[in-house]
This record gives structure tokens, sequence and C-alpha cells, in this order.
């Protein structure tokens, strides 16, 4: 027997209310001449009333097939079935042959049915190809079934090909390559897919041929016509859900894609404003549509900047949806998004007035009065510079409708002149929110005191008083016990001049000159001497750098803590509260730069011996 590739069944039905029904498994059978094949059928008397049938097969030559049963009794709603073995003889000229079954009812004649059936037949010795079925249509692709049988008595390898004379469509064959057995069929899978979309009409028709060639052998090539339906593709639909959304920043939609086709779709989503005002992102970025389904993404429209001017800021926005498949149209939808007005947050700092000699702490908070989060950063300053600013964190995110707070650390940047009781140091903090015009300003003050300060001269003259003390009892043994005066001077005063700093001329004939100490004797001794390198020391305070030794020099710059610096100054001068050194600078902004500037006042140091080399982070 030979196998036939699977197709979808035929029926027929008895005119008016359809009380006889006949079903065969399929509507053609290829044959080659000395083969056979058994089609299955049914009857059903779908009727209220029992019917004897009677059954007969026209068309053939009665020794070509065989009819089981050719009468039945049915009951009502009762079915039974019936094989039609179809066996052309070996010498049956190879053709088409039409069979046409009828089934009728013995005691109404009227009561019948007729199915029309196709027997082919091919070359005798040869190959016989079938298509099936022979017509098929989709929107970007169909497929059959394609069937070679062959009557001879070896294994035969057989190549398929297939082609249409406008070269539209492709063709694909899975295998390409059938081995058919003696006397029996093979079967492959045919896929057509059009080259082009169809956009100009609903539908096209290819005809194509499918062509067996025998690899081996003497068989000819044997070849059978099909037809492609091409069928339009419907529009992709595409929806915003909302289609109109409003707030001050940031808003989001739901875009429904659905695919009404007959293919799996990918769609590339891209949204667009004509201003390019707002910032279009979607999650996920690309959408995989299975056929007859739908798939959605979350698109997020978020404006490039807030809106602070009058009224409502209307943004009409197109979203697109690009098929990655060439069959597929592209599709697009409108969307609104209405922009309010942005307020900026609140803030508020506590407590809005201090006073202190070196240092203040104010609490900053910050209150959102919006739906979304905001990211805020604060902006210290003061118009005289007469402070240094700490924010921690310089930067907070601030929950919908929700509060944060920040440290805010007040130093002033230099102490108090001699004499000036205190100084007031109004300073105001903004609270800015990016790509917001308008900020929130809050102002407070510090006022600075003096400070509690070392009385380094009271301490210097009671040093002094204790070392002549100690002097005098050490200069009653060695002046007059130990040894003698030497020439040109006495021993106690050259002693003396030693012992204190003091330089001592000895002039012949003349009294010993005695020339004042330092002017700096208030003040901590120096650490620095011409040509040392010292650095400002780590503290939040800067140091100022003036064109003179003194508070009244005319400032130049100032230099960052960690700056190093090269004294080249020959001695330091004391003048103002402050010990002055003339120093070059070594690093930062102002590299090479020189002027004055202050080692210590009266109680810290300001430059510290030696360079300062940064700790790489780890």
């Amino acid at each position: 027997m030979t196998s036939q590739p699977t197709l979808p069944p035929v029926e027929a039905r008895s005119p008016g209310a359809g009380q006889l029904e006949v079903t065969a498994e399929r509507g053609s059978v290829t044959l080659l001449p000395g083969t056979q094949y058994t089609l299955n059928l049914t009857v059903r008397n779908a009727g209220g009333a029992p019917l004897t049938l009677e059954l007969s097969a026209r068309g053939l030559p009665p020794n070509w097939f065989t009819l089981t049963p050719t009468l039945l009794e049915l009951v009502a709603m009762q079915s039974a079935p019936v094989t039609l073995t179809l066996s052309p003889p070996p010498e049956a000229p190879p053709g088409s042959y039409p069979i046409a079954l009828a089934v009728q009812s013995r005691e109404d004649p009227a009561v019948a049915v007729r199915l029309d059936l196709i027997l082919e037949v091919g070359e005798p010795g040869g190959l016989a190809v079938e298509v099936l079925p022979p017509q098929a249509e989709g929107q970007a692709l169909a497929q059959y079934q394609v069937q070679v049988a062959q009557s001879g008595a070896t294994p035969l390898r057989v190549n398929l090909s297939a082609s249409d004379e406008e070269g539209g469509c492709i063709y694909t064959f899975d295998p390409v390559t059938l081995v058919v057995p003696p006397a029996g069929a093979a079967t492959s899978r045919l896929t057509v897919r059009p080259r082009q979309a169809l956009t100009t009409s609903d539908a096209r028709t290819y005809t194509f041929n499918v062509t067996a060639t025998a690899l081996e052998g003497v068989a000819a090539a044997s070849q059978v016509q099909g037809r492609f339906v091409q069928r339009r593709v419907p529009p992709i639909q595409i929806a915003l859900t909302p289609p109109k959304q409003t707030g001050p920043a940031q808003v989001t939609y739901t875009l429904r894609i659905a695919n009404p086709s007959q293919i799996e779709a990918t769609f590339n989503l891209t949204g667009s404003d004509p201003m390019s005002t707002c910032r279009y992102q979607f999650a996920p970025a690309s959408l995989t549509v299975p056929p007859a389904g739908e798939a959605q993404a979350t698109l997020t429209v978020t404006p490039l900047q807030y809106h602070t001017g009058l009224g409502d800021k209307i943004v009409n926005f197109t979203v697109r949806a690009q098929p990655v498949e060439e069959f597929l149209p592209p599709a697009q939808t409108e969307g609104q998004y209405v922009q309010t007005v942005m307020e900026p947050p609140e803030l508020a700092i506590t407590p809005s007035s201090q006073s202190a000699s070196r240092s203040a702490t104010y609490t900053l908070q910050v209150t959102n009065p919006h739906a979304i989060p905001i990211e805020v950063q604060f902006q210290p300053s003061d118009e005289r510079g007469l402070c240094n600013f700490t924010v921690t964190p310089p930067r907070v995110e601030v929950p919908p409708n929700g509060q944060a707070t920040a440290r805010l650390v007040v130093r002033p940047t230099s102490k108090l002149l001699p004499g000036e009781a205190r100084r007031s140091c109004p300073f105001k903090v903004e609270a800015r929110v990016a790509d917001l015009a308008e900020a929130a300003l809050v102002e407070a003050s510090l006022t600075q005191l003096p400070g509690f300060r070392i009385p380094w001269g009271l301490v210097a003259r009671g040093a002094l008083l204790l070392l002549l003390i100690g002097l005098c009892a050490y200069l009653t043994w060695f002046v007059f016990i130990s040894r003698p005066e030497p020439a040109g001077a006495s021993r106690f005063t050259l002693f003396l001049c030693n012992s204190l700093g003091i330089s001592c001329t000895p002039v012949p004939g003349a009294t010993a000159t005695l020339i004042p100490a330092s002017a700096c004797a208030d003040f901590p001794p120096t650490r620095l001497a011409q040509g040392m390198k010292a650095h400002v020391s780590l503290t939040p305070l800067r140091n100022i750098v003036r064109s003179g030794p003194s508070r009244s020099s005319e400032e130049l710059f100032r230099i960052d803590p960690g700056t190093n610096v090269e004294v080249i100054g020959q001695e330091s001068q004391c003048n103002d509260g402050v010990r002055w050194w003339e120093i070059k600078v070594l690093s930062g902004e102002h590299t090479n730069k020189t002027g004055w500037t202050g080692e210590s006042d009266q109680q810290e140091y300001w430059l510290v011996p030696g360079e300062y080399v940064p700790t790489p982070a780890p």
C-alpha cells in the first residue's frame, strides 16, 4: 500500500435538511500503476428515522477499485465506516481520474448524497509528485506536503526544487532530498514565503512548479503545480493608556500592541515630540508579540526641564512601534502630557542665629510638597566672605511629600582684629533641584566672639624672671669664684649677653651695649626658617596671602589647607597679632605666586613644617 501525505478531510451532505452525510479522509489520491491505497470514509444518518443505504462508485474501471460495504442499515444518528481501495493495474495509463461516490436511501431515493474524489495515476516506472493541498494562503508564508512515489524495485534518491515565473517567492524543502522506497512514497515539507509584503491589494496568487528529479537511475523528472495566495497583513493595533497624563515631573503610561497577523513580530519602541521637550523611556524597549496576540510595555515620560512659568504646559507626543520583520507595517499612536508648575521645596534652618568663637552647627530641613521624589543640593554662601561652610550631606533625596535633613557647620575665615569685640557673618542657604530655575532660600547669621587666648607675653616674662634668678646663682659661682675676667669685657657681661640672647659689642675702653630682643616675644616660638618647606594646617580654614606683613596690606589670594609653600624671607615679622613670613606657593592653583602669610597668632599655628603628601584613596 502506498502512503499518502496528511490532508484535511472532505465531506458532502444530502440536499434539504442534510439528513445524510459522507466524509472522506482526503479528497485526492496519487498512485503509480501497480500500487494501491485504501481510502477511509464515514457515512452518517443525521436524520430521525432509520435508513437502508446503497453505496456505489463511478468513474473508474471496476477492476481499479473495491468499495466495502455496498449496503448499510443505519438507525437515527448512527455512523458506519466504509473503505474504498484504489489499485490501478500496471498497464493503467497516467492521468487524472474523477471518482463519484454515491450514497442513496433505498426507501426514499430523494435522500441521496454524492462525494467527488480524484485519483492521479503517474507514469509507469517513473516518479509521481503530489502537492497537498494544491492551494494554500497566508500573509507571510504557507506550508505544503510534497509526496514523491515510485513503482521501481530499488530505493531511489530524489531531489526537490520549486520556482514561479515572477520569482516572487522563496521555496524551502525539509528535507530537500528524499529516499523513496521500492514501490513506495516519501514526503517532504515545503514552506513558501513571499519576498515582499503585500501593500497594494488584498491578495495575490503565485503559481509555482515543484520538480522531483531522480539522482540516479533512468526515471524521468516529474513536475506538479501548486498555488500560493498571499494575503495582505492587517494593520497593527497600538494604544496608549491613559492617553493623557498630568504632573510636574515624570508620568507613566501603558502601551499595548495587538498583532492580528499570522506572524510573530518584534517591535522597537520610540517616542518623540516636536520640540524635544521630554525624554521617553520604554520598559522593555522592544516587544515581541505572538501571532493574533498582544503585549504591553510601560512608557515613562520625563520633562527635560521643570515648568516654572504661568499656567500648564501641554506636550503632544508620538509613540512609534517599528517592526523588525519586513512584512509588517509600522504603527504609531498619539499621547498628551500636561506639565504643571513645579514649586520649589520648602527650606528651614535651626537655629536662625548663633554666637561662637570658632564654629557653629545648624540643622537644615527640606520639605518636598510633591508626589514624586526630588534630589536637593544645598548651596550656602555669604557676600562678604567672612565664613566657611560645610554641609553634610551636601545633597539629599527627599521622598514624595516627605522631609530630609542635613548638618551645616559655619566657621569664621579669620580671627578678630585687636580691639574688635565681635563680628557678624550673615549668610544664606539655597536648596536647589536640578533643572528647576527657582530655589528655596533661607537666611541666618553667625556672631563671632573673641576666643580664649593664652597670655604668651605674661608667660614669657615669668619664664625670663625664673631664668634670671637661676642665672644669678650660677654667675655668683662662675664669675667670682671659678675664673678671672677675660680681656675687653667682664665675664659677667659676656655670659649675661649670651644667656639672654642679646648682642654685646666689646669696644676697648667702652661698656657693652644691649640690643633689645625680638618683637615677637608674645607669640609661640617660630618653627620655620628661610628655605624651609611647610604646608597650610589641615583645618577647614584657608590662609590669606597679603602684599605685606600686616592685616592692612592688600589681600592677594587665599591658599587651601594642605597647600605646600617655601619660606623665602630671612626672618618673620610680627604685626597685628600675627607672625608673618614671606612665602612662595609650591602647589595648588596659585603655584609660584609669592606674598606674606601668617605662621600663627598668639594661640595656634597655621603653617606646619614639612611638605604635605595626600594619602591615596584605598
